[in-house]
Order: C-alpha cells, then structure tokens, then sequence
C-alpha cells in the first residue's frame, strides 16, 4: 500500500504539470484515489438538497404563470472527522494534514468523483467550497 503523504507529493508535482497543459492530475487521480478511496473517520453531518427549479412567465395582470420545472443537481453539504490516531492514518502524525491537501488537490483538479454516504450514493461531484 502506498503512503497517503507520497501519494499527495505526487499529485502536488502533477497538480503543477497539469497546470502548464497536460491531464496527469486527472489520470493520477483517477488511477491512484479512485479505485482505493478513503473514508472519514467520522460524520458529523450530513446535509444533501435536492432542488426542483419551477420557472415563472410574468403576465401583464394577475399571478405569474407556470408551465415548466426543472431537476437541479444535487448538492452536498458535510462536516466530516479526520483523526491521525485512526486504523487510516497508519501511524502517520501528518494524516490530517495529508487528507486536506488531497481535498485541496481534487478541487483543484476539477475532477468529478463519486460519493458514498449513509443515505444515498452521489455521482460527479465537484468540490464548491472547503
């Protein structure tokens, strides 16, 4: 099993050549992050909306009209647990700090992903906001 921390220096250094016009961090991701994951240690919240969009067609007189709707993409919110005394970390004091540049990297990437939680499995995120 590779070391989380090598693998975060790797998609660093892919991170900069993708940057200069190349697709590594995304076939890095996709190679290394994907078939592996990784969980967190702990859910503190979990908070998905799903929103339908009802347009409106204003009218001169009286209410606005309605006659289309439309699915928006699900969205996401959670609060997640990272410890570097968990069975993931492997005894390594830098586990946390890894697991959030691997955030940053995935967001940076703009890489969609896939996401299994408790009450639903999530298909082509993106990462908004951390």
């Amino acid at each position: 099993m590779i070391p989380l921390s090598v693998i975060v220096g790797i998609l660093l250094a892919s991170s900069v050549l993708n940057s200069i016009g190349g697709p590594v961090a995304t076939t890095l991701l996709q190679a290394i992050i994907a078939p592996r994951g990784f969980g967190a240690d702990v859910t503190i919240e979990e908070l998905g909306m799903d929103d339908l969009e009802i347009t409106e067609n204003p009218v001169e007189q009286g209410a606005a009209i309605t006659d289309h709707a439309f699915k928006k993409p699900a969205r996401l919110r959670l609060r997640l647990g990272f410890s570097n005394s968990s069975p993931q970390a492997g005894g390594d004091p830098l586990y946390v700090q890894t697991v959030y540049n691997l955030f940053l990297i995935l967001q940076a990437a703009r890489v969609p992903f896939g996401l299994i939680t408790g009450k639903r499995i999530y298909l082509n995120l993106l990462i908004a906001s951390l």
